[in-house]
């Protein structure tokens, strides 16, 4: 569900403004749950107290996400240089570091499917429901990823 570059464009500002940077780095790292936090939080018009919620949740997960990220980059390193060894077979050891990056994928996503249901619990229906009606435009409009929208961060 990619947003349009007007709305990553207005929503890139008053992030910063309002959450701490890790949930811009994990915004920033795929395709997991997380991507729908920011959908949440530009849509919902969330209250000062709802804001203030958001940035507890995201500052609990934050340890956690930060090693999960840790650890995830440096698998990939330990992958990269597994499959550009000169002598060794990359056969080996490639097989167990995708494994390994997998579990870890498999984590983070969980991580994330909990933060954005927390953040969830804190809308009303009728919040919800403008979050729902702008999913809904971005889908019409012929956007599938939020890739571009999260790259703004």
């Amino acid at each position: 569900m990619s947003v349009a570059l007007a709305l990553a464009g207005s929503w890139s500002v008053p992030v910063h403004a309002q959450f701490p940077e890790a949930v811009v780095g994990m915004m920033m790292m795929g395709d997991g749950p997380i991507l729908v936090i920011p959908v949440l939080l530009r849509f919902a018009d969330l209250t000062t107290q709802q804001t203030e919620q958001v940035r507890r949740i995201i500052e609990k997960g934050r340890p956690d996400m930060e090693k999960l990220l840790s650890e995830l980059a440096e698998t990939n390193n330990q992958l990269d240089d597994t499959l550009l060894a000169p002598a060794g077979g990359p056969e080996r050891g490639s097989g167990i570091l995708v494994q390994r990056l997998a579990q870890l994928r498999l984590q983070s996503m969980q991580s994330e499917l909990k933060t954005a249901l927390a953040i969830r619990k804190l809308l009303s229906p009728e919040q919800l429901g403008k979050v729902s009606e702008a999913m809904n435009e971005m889908k019409k409009a012929g956007t599938s990823q939020l890739e571009p929208y999260s790259r703004t961060f």
